[in-house]
């Protein structure tokens, strides 16, 4: 059964891998229907990348967007399909960044 839900992890400062999300059951996907990222550095811009994998290329969804201290950013305007094997990345360059994922599992 389908479910909503938020997926929320601090954004480091290296490429890595955004929280574990399951893969989908055999058949299934995901779909992405947000990423929102807020800089929670009080003074310092974050400039953000985030990236699907598929398991050996890295696709960008945003490249270096720069987003100023204390602001938030919606990097979606469609949805994206996550199936089995693919990864949402995410990093920052320079203050903090909180990133939440919200998804429709096995779809």
């Amino acid at each position: 059964m389908s479910e909503f839900t938020n997926l929320k992890y601090p954004v480091s400062s290296t490429l890595t891998s955004v929280g574990t999300i399951a893969a989908p059951a055999s058949g299934k996907a995901h779909v992405v229907i947000g990423i929102n990222v807020a800089n929670t550095h009080a003074t310092d811009t974050t400039a953000i990348d985030v990236t699907v994998n598929d398991g050996s290329t890295d696709t960008y969804i945003a490249k270096n967007v720069s987003i100023p201290a204390g602001g938030s950013l919606g990097l979606l305007t469609g949805k994206v399909v996550l199936i089995t094997g693919d990864v949402v990345k995410a990093k920052f360059t320079g203050g903090a960044a909180d990133l939440v994922l919200s998804l429709l599992k096995d779809a």
